[in-house]
């Protein structure tokens, strides 16, 4: 009976094994591999801030620092190498000169102000925000210089301490504070209660699911290590990993979002907060400030998963008397998984940066009045 019983359970798992080899090979056939998200970067470019120095700032870009990223070949493109520099004046971008303009240079400088969006995370140089606004103003005869103030993981309130270190040095015409969804969350503001860790959570922890595998150097634990080492070895493990990956996360992810953003929650009045600071830096140095908010890509729809949390914002700009501009109309019709740097990676690419650039430049201040600035001398 026994031999039996064992002969039965050898035949099951065989044809086990033998159906799932067939199925293998069937995805092999037809699924696209899930590309990998290689090893982790580190791009050093951040540096503690003295609280005492710049309250609330809490951290910065190192001056004079480089650093690059290599992205995995995936369905948007070939292998590249992404590099970063910051200037002396720590910020992404070539060293610049701040000299005192004169009447004979009528040129508008912009700064803009924001976290990895802005930063560019994900692209080159040339395809950050600030680089096709620059080239957009100036394909409209507008003589412009445009600054990268953007540094990742900031919200709201980081941008605003940054801005109040930044303008009494570099003066620029005018600002441009570019927020997103995550400016309602992280250093400095308390996070709402979750009433608890969702098993969505524990269960994407426990496991190590990340939207594509690891690299190999990347720390893991024993189960991770084991799920890293099926989804290399296994096509239908992997898009099944990458799957609940981005389900859970997203759906955890649009969770804390609107967690962050209801009204009277620390995140909401942050950024209220950070909006009066800014507009108070404004009327105080004498330069023009606009506002406006990057959707979350992968939310596009229709309909834009968070467009109530932008028309937040724009209530916010209403009441304080600042000019707005939501960027979901920009790109009103567009495939948002097309929009990204990568797989991997939810930023925008540079082409989609130049979709926003082209739409800001069309709405930005006329350049008569930032010439007016110039001349006057009312910012130098």
């Amino acid at each position: 009976m026994a031999n039996k019983l064992l002969r039965r359970f050898c035949v099951v798992s065989l044809s086990a094994v033998a159906g799932f080899a067939v199925l293998e090979l069937a995805a092999r056939a037809i699924l696209p591999a899930v590309p990998p998200r290689g090893d982790g970067a580190n791009l050093n470019l951040i540096a503690p801030v003295d609280a005492s120095e710049v309250p609330g700032l809490h951290w910065a870009l190192r001056p004079r620092a480089e650093a690059s990223t290599v992205y995995p070949a995936d369905r948007l493109g070939p292998a590249r190498r992404v590099e970063y520099r910051t200037n002396s004046h720590r910020f992404r971008g070539p060293e610049i000169e701040v000299a005192k303009r004169t009447a004979g240079e009528p040129i508008e400088r912009w700064a803009i102000l924001g976290d990895s969006f802005v930063f560019g995370t994900g692209v080159n140089e040339a395809g950050t925000l600030s680089e096709r606004l620059q080239a957009a103003l100036i394909g409209r005869g507008r003589r412009a210089e445009v600054w990268n103030w953007g540094v990742y993981a900031y919200n709201a309130a980081q941008s605003v301490a940054l801005l109040g270190r930044q303008y009494p040095r570099l003066r620029p015409d005018g600002v441009l504070f570019v927020l997103y969804i995550n400016d309602a969350s992280g250093a400095g503001i308390t996070a709402a209660p979750t009433g608890g860790e969702d098993w969505r959570a524990d269960w994407v922890r426990r496991l190590g699911l990340t939207s594509g595998v690891w690299g190999p150097s990347d720390d893991k634990t024993g189960p991770q290590a084991v799920t890293m080492a099926l989804r290399r070895h296994s096509r239908i493990i992997d898009h099944l990993a990458h799957g609940l990956h981005r389900s859970w996360i997203g759906a955890l992810t649009r969770n804390n979002y609107r967690r962050d953003w209801s009204p009277g929650s620390p995140g909401y009045l942050s950024v209220r907060q950070a909006l009066r600071d800014a507009k108070q830096l404004a009327q105080e140095g004498g330069f023009h400030l606009e506002v406006t908010m990057y959707p979350d890509l992968v939310s596009l729809g229709p309909p834009y998963a968070f467009q109530v949390e932008h028309d937040a914002v724009a209530a916010m700009c209403a009441d304080l008397g600042l000019v707005f501009h939501d960027l979901v109309p920009a790109f009103e019709g567009l495939d948002g998984a097309q929009l990204v740097a990568h797989t991997h990676d939810h930023h925008p690419s540079g082409a989609t940066n130049r979709v926003a650039a082209e739409y800001l430049a069309d709405r930005l201040r006329p350049d008569s009045s930032a010439v007016d600035v110039v001349l006057t001398g009312a910012n130098r």
